[in-house]
Parts: structure tokens; sequence; C-alpha cells
């Protein structure tokens, strides 16, 4: 499945950052009403900083003693500060959660394909 498809199917009902982490709920399916089941994506802190970072909205994230080290341009502060300061915005769970659905789909589409091939392999022995 494209981003753009993922983008089309999602959709963002609740998200929120707090010292924990990044929590979002959405629902993934084409015409999402209210019997599709909602998912929730739970990054913790390092991976919430990581994603972040990968979309754009942080500069680095690093290792401190205990904690995560998050840098914006000139300023770094460790996660509870930058949780209690930083406004996730809803395209920014959008993108989050598409990041992470494609990540699913590429994990199911490689098992697929070592499943073909293992099928493969088996009729060739037969």
């Amino acid at each position: 499945m494209t981003t753009e498809q993922l983008r089309k199917n999602i959709t963002v009902s609740d998200f929120g950052i707090d010292e924990k982490g990044i929590k979002i709920y959405y629902r993934n399916h084409p015409k999402p009403n209210w019997r599709s089941p909602e998912l929730v994506l739970h990054l913790p802190p390092k991976e919430a900083a990581i994603e972040l970072r990968a979309i754009g909205e942080i500069d680095s994230c690093d290792d401190w003693p205990n904690d995560i080290l998050i840098t914006i341009g000139t300023r770094a502060m460790i996660w509870e500060m930058f949780a209690s300061k930083f406004i996730l915005s809803q395209w920014d769970a959008l993108n989050l959660v598409i990041r992470h659905e494609y990540k699913k789909s590429l994990e199911e589409d490689i098992n697929l394909l070592e499943i073909d091939s293992a099928l493969a392999a088996i009729k060739n022995n037969i």
C-alpha cells in the first residue's frame, strides 16, 4: 500500500504527547465509521523522538542518562520538558500513523515474499 493510499484510509480521532510518549487513536479503513475498529499507536519517548526527527519536527535526539535529549535549533531539552511544551498537531499524528502503517505493510509484504519463495523451493524439490 502506498503512503497516499494510507493517507486516504486513515482517520485520526485523538492524539496526545506526555512524559510517557505519544499516543494516537485512529482508524485505518477506506470508509471509516463507528464500526471500524479503533487502533492505538503508542510510541514511547525514545521511539517518538526518532519518529518526530524522521518527519522533521525536531533536529536531533540523543540518549541522555535515563532520558532522551531533544534538540530544536540551538535549544536542547529532555523529553519531559519537550513533551510539556511541544504541540503535537493532527498532521504530525497522521504522518506518524502513516509511517507506522507503512512499516507494517512492508513487513507483511516481505513475509509474503518469503512464503512465496519457500513454496517455490518446495515445488522445485518435489
